[in-house]
């Protein structure tokens, strides 16, 4: 199990033994935000130093020198063709299973840049949560989510999909607090974290 620590880097609970990675073992950053287990086994890491991928005991790491749209970010997933796709306070950039990085910037009149979190859904539609709302990528164009389509608050600040397919989106007003995270299980229930 891998936890992402916040200001304390990385930690790996392995048979009951805890091992604890930092900056100086490799990370860009302590600050770590968001964790993926990709299909291949890799674990993808972001932080407020880029994303950075750990195979094989060694870190690579992924900056804005290699095109990612900024080193701070928030939420990591994995498409169907084994794409990267990371949301950061400066887009959504893919990372192609080739190692190219491209980034996709949202402009004025849909959302800002600053996401906050991502999913891809069943269709392959990519969803992005932000300060001004949430929007929703895919084959058919983009569309925008707001409060004016029923949104409680115009920031969105986490987003998944469960397995019946339903968009789950947390925002500043639910329950009174900042949504950080949700999880649907294999049970078809949905955990939420917040602060």
């Amino acid at each position: 199990m891998w936890i992402a620590c916040d200001s304390y880097g990385l930690a790996r609970l392995n048979q009951g033994v805890f091992t604890h990675f930092s900056d100086s073992d490799g990370l860009p950053s302590n600050q770590t935000r968001c964790l993926l287990e990709a299909r291949d086994g890799s674990l993808w890491i972001g932080s407020e130093g880029g994303l950075t991928r750990y195979k094989d005991g060694k870190f690579i790491t992924f900056t804005e020198k290699n095109g990612l749209g900024n080193n701070a970010v928030r939420a990591i997933c994995e498409d169907a063709q084994g794409a990267i796709r990371v949301a950061t306070m400066r887009g959504l950039s893919t990372l192609s299973k080739q190692g190219e990085i491209s980034t996709l910037n949202f402009g004025i009149g849909t959302t800002t840049n600053s996401l906050k979190s991502a999913c891809l859904d069943r269709l392959g539609n990519v969803w992005v949560a932000s300060n001004e709302g949430l929007v929703c990528e895919g084959q058919t164009g983009r569309v925008f989510y707001g409060i004016a389509e029923g949104l409680p608050d115009k920031v969105a600040t986490v987003i998944c999909q469960d397995h019946q397919g339903l968009i789950w989106v947390g925002t500043y007003s639910l329950s009174g607090g900042r949504k950080r995270h949700f999880q649907a299980d294999e049970r078809g229930r949905v955990w939420g974290s917040g602060q």
